[in-house]
């Protein structure tokens, strides 16, 4: 379900090659907090978590292990994931796998 084949599995095809289902999705990590956080300790760990995200060693483990990485603050997360949400609704209809 990936944009481009893996050059690892190069015979491989994607989602798209194979069904032509225009989807792709990988991997995601995010933190949440308990629903009524305050807010003035939600900024605190939303600054704290950027901080480590942006840390040099944060960036070079992930790289070092094929990861990509994106930061988002709660909003941003929380449009990932409806927008997600929403395409893999749409490539499980596409597959005959949900209702139309």
């Amino acid at each position: 379900m990936a944009p481009a084949r893996n050059a690892a599995f190069a015979d491989v095809p994607t989602l798209k090659e194979a069904m032509g289902i225009d989807y792709s999705t990988g991997a995601w990590r995010g933190i949440a907090g308990p629903k009524g956080l305050p807010a003035d300790i939600a900024a605190k760990l939303t600054a704290t978590l950027k901080k480590v995200f942006e840390a040099r060693e944060f960036k070079e483990f992930m790289a070092n292990r094929g990861f990509g990485a994106v930061w988002g603050d709660a909003g941003e997360f929380t449009a990932f994931m409806d927008k997600g949400d929403a395409q893999m609704g749409d490539a499980m209809k596409a597959a005959g796998l949900a209702k139309s």
